[in-house]
C-alpha cells in the first residue's frame, strides 16, 4: 500500500493535516500525532503488521493494548482507503 501522490501531510503549528498536494486550502482531514506517525510509516513502505509493531514499540504497549492498537491501525487504514488516500501496490 502507498499514499496517493495527490495527498500530502502538512504540519501547521502543533496540528497535522492531510491536504491535496498543490492546493493552499485543500485540507481534507486532520490527524493526531499517532495518525501522523502511521502516515510516515506508510510512506516508508511499512506493512499493516509493521505499522502495528511500530506503534506498540512507540507506546511501550502491554499485550492488552497491543490488540487495541491493531484495531486502531486497521481502522485508520480502512478510513484512508475509503477517502481514496491509499493506493494498492
Amino acid at each position: 500500500m502507498k499514499i496517493n501522490e495527490s495527498f500530502e501531510l502538512r504540519k501547521i503549528g502543533e496540528h497535522y493535516v492531510v491536504a491535496r498536494r498543490g492546493e493552499k486550502q485543500g485540507i481534507v482531514f486532520a490527524l493526531n500525532e499517532t495518525g501522523a506517525l502511521l502516515w510516515e510509516g506508510i510512506l516508508e513502505g511499512l506493512s499493516k503488521d509493521a505499522l502495528h509493531k511500530k506503534l506498540c514499540q512507540e507506546y511501550e504497549a502491554d499485550p492488552e493494548e497491543e490488540q487495541m492498537i491493531l484495531a486502531d491501525v486497521e481502522e485508520f487504514l480502512e478510513q484512508l482507503d475509503k477517502l481514496g488516500v491509499l493506493v494498492k501496490d
